[in-house]
């Protein structure tokens, strides 16, 4: 068994898998004591786990609900996380050999209730915001010329 809560935070979401890796993303039924957290676990070795706090520590005041899954795009070794109670969401490249995260994104606007952050084609990712419906596209790198 793997314990994928650290003291304060609450339930985790459904898990999502990516490679050999099941995320899981922790505070499903909310905290007001520990921010969420996103928590890789090797398949066959549950003993090589990474916790990362992507949104950091709460701040006096602020709570922490995070009830979507994490969503995965193996494709392009994402995942993408949401806590509205905390009114972030973070995109978070993982190196599927190792587990180890290698990059996580800037704080994006905040999401509505319960909405999943949803990966599309061409490594585009959608998500429906207060203000609105966002689309990210991930850019080709730029051709040098010769």
């Amino acid at each position: 068994m793997v314990e994928a809560t650290v003291k304060g935070q609450h339930a985790t979401a459904a898990p999502s898998i990516i490679g050999d890796w099941i995320i899981i993303q922790t505070n499903g039924i909310g905290s007001k004591e520990k921010a969420s957290s996103v928590v890789a676990v090797h398949q066959k070795d549950p003993k090589r786990m990474t916790t990362i706090f992507p949104f950091g520590e709460l701040k006096s005041g602020e709570m922490s609900f995070a009830p979507p899954k994490p969503q995965t795009d193996p494709e392009n070794s994402m995942v993408y996380s949401a806590d509205v109670g905390m009114g972030k969401v973070a995109g978070i490249t993982i190196d599927q050999t190792t587990g180890e995260i290698l990059a996580q994104s800037d704080f994006f606007e905040p999401l509505t209730p319960n909405s999943l952050t949803t990966p599309g084609f061409g490594g585009r990712v959608y998500f429906p915001t207060e203000k609105g419906f966002i689309v990210l596209q991930v850019r080709q790198k730029a051709k040098l010329q010769q």
